[in-house]
């Protein structure tokens, strides 16, 4: 259920409030995938592509609700002001079991029930605007954020051990007897609050009639105290700045020359070999490319090649304690190619699709697997719409890797991108703020990890155009190259 309501307060004043509720109930569910290999490293074979180790008594069921508010200003100068203030509340209750192979016919059976409740409270003012300087008009965008995180959980098992052997024919079968979770303890438990403050400032200098300057930067701070599963869950970081900065030439009005680099900083929260929480991730991102309009300006294509270097990446050990990976920190280069295509190619049809090969890197200039802990791009300020902008990040493919504490969420990387009709851009706002929220679901042994590149073009691909429509969506991951198509009706 959504509802999303827009009110002209006054020729100037435009009030949007929104509220989404979802309730989701799930009966089979599981943590993840099928084993794939026993201890032994010996392959398990499944007679049935609808195999599962979902049982009759496993569920999944979470119920969320959201809300936000804006308010924009549009003053006569050609400036606006932006308020927006948004909330969510899930309450999440499970009862899972996940599989851990022991041999070629039995598995360890992490059987779990576990009820979390998080709330989420954000806000942001933005003030943008154009200005003149050397007899030129250029952009500028000022604004400040804040957002705070709560959440609390605990998990209850059969005994401290949390796990018990079965057959593995009866797992698949559906046939392991649902066992009293009555014990708990402190090694169970979540219970923090997370919160980041950040200024952005952001300026569109036009150096000449076909040439733009883009720079800006964001200062952020970030804490948070509590602990997870045992390991305190404490971050500080504050003042730490993040510049951005680009060009782009116009060859024609159809078509730009960009190159962009950015500052990539990220606090993450994941448990260290140290204990507490993993340092966080840093780098910086370069790219060149080229962006135009095809079918009288319906389809837009992009072109670009990429280089990054982090530092500091999440990367599980393998080790389990308390019942959670341990991860470390590691360095990655990577570099690559991307082609994109989005747009209308016929009437009452979009298109998105997409293709991008990256080669990665570690820090001994050892060629990694294409699929690797997730990484996350950095984020830049929208600034007000320009003829042509440089994307501001990139990242290599990755692979989502459900664990246990909190779980670093792909997000939808922020380009400046042209904004389009003041309407449409205030509809997809808010659609933002009312989209389904990611399931945040702890489980006490990580799931099979599951391959997933591109996962921001996934976002895009999937956005969408008109409420009313229907969205068809199809799919094609390879490790790499990664290849992604999406049909609009």
């Amino acid at each position: 259920m959504a509802g999303l309501l827009a009110f002209d307060l006054s020729d100037a004043d435009t009030l949007t409030v929104g509220f989404s509720q979802q309730d989701s109930y799930s009966n089979g569910s599981t943590w993840g995938g099928l084993p794939i290999a026993d201890y032994a490293g010996n392959r398990i074979h499944y007679s049935d592509r609808s195999a599962s180790v979902g049982q009759p008594w496993t569920y999944w069921n979470i119920q969320t609700q959201r809300a936000f508010a804006e308010l924009v200003h549009a003053f006569d100068n050609g400036w606006t002001s932006t308020l927006t203030v948004s909330g969510m509340s899930q309450h999440s209750d499970t009862k899972m079991l996940y599989a851990i192979p022991i041999s070629a016919s039995t598995v360890a059976a992490y059987i779990n029930r576990t009820t979390s409740t998080e709330h989420q409270v954000a806000a942001e003012g933005q003030l943008s605007g154009p200005f003149n300087f050397l007899g030129r008009e250029h952009q500028l965008t000022l604004g400040a954020n804040y957002g705070r995180l709560h959440h609390t959980e605990r998990g209850h098992y059969n005994s401290a051990a949390g796990n018990q052997v079965e057959s593995l024919a009866d797992v698949l079968a559906g046939n392991v007897v649902e066992p009293a979770m009555n014990y708990t303890d402190d090694l169970n438990t979540q219970l923090f609050t997370d919160r980041q403050k950040s200024l952005f400032a952001g300026a569109r200098f036009s150096l000449t009639d076909d040439l733009h300057w883009i720079a800006g930067a964001r200062m952020l701070s970030a804490d948070g105290e509590g602990m997870g599963y045992g390991s305190p869950h404490n971050t500080r970081v504050h003042g730490k700045v993040t510049p951005y900065t680009g060009l782009v030439y116009d060859l024609t009005p159809q078509w730009s020359l960009y190159t962009s680099w950015t500052e990539i900083f990220k606090p993450q929260y994941l448990r260290s070999t140290a204990g507490g929480i993993i340092e966080p991730l840093e780098g910086k991102s370069m790219e060149v490319g080229v962006k135009g309009r095809l079918l009288d300006e319906r389809l837009g294509v992009t072109a670009a090649v990429f280089k990054t270097e982090q530092q500091n990446v999440a990367e599980a050990t393998g080790a389990i304690v308390n019942g959670q990976y341990v991860y470390r920190g590691v360095d990655y280069k990577s570099r690559g190619v991307e082609l994109e295509a989005n747009g209308e190619v016929l009437p009452g049809v979009s298109l998105a699709g997409g293709y991008t090969y990256v080669h990665i890197e570690d820090n001994n200039g050892e060629k990694s697997p294409p699929v690797r802990a997730h990484s996350q791009r950095a984020r830049q300020p929208d600034l007000p719409p320009a003829r042509r902008a440089p994307s501001q990040d990139r990242q290599p493919c990755a692979m989502a890797k459900p664990h246990r504490g909190r779980q670093q969420q792909p997000r939808v990387s922020k380009r400046l991108r042209p904004g389009g009709p003041d309407g449409q851009l205030r509809l997809r706002r808010a659609l933002e703020h009312l989209a389904e929220p990611e399931q945040r679901h702890r489980p006490k042994v990580p799931a099979v990890a599951v391959p997933g590149c591109r996962l921001d073009q996934l976002r895009r691909a999937a956005q969408p155009y008109r409420v009313s429509d229907l969205e068809i969506l199809s799919m094609t991951f390879l490790h790499n190259p990664s290849v992604f198509l999406g049909v609009h009706l």
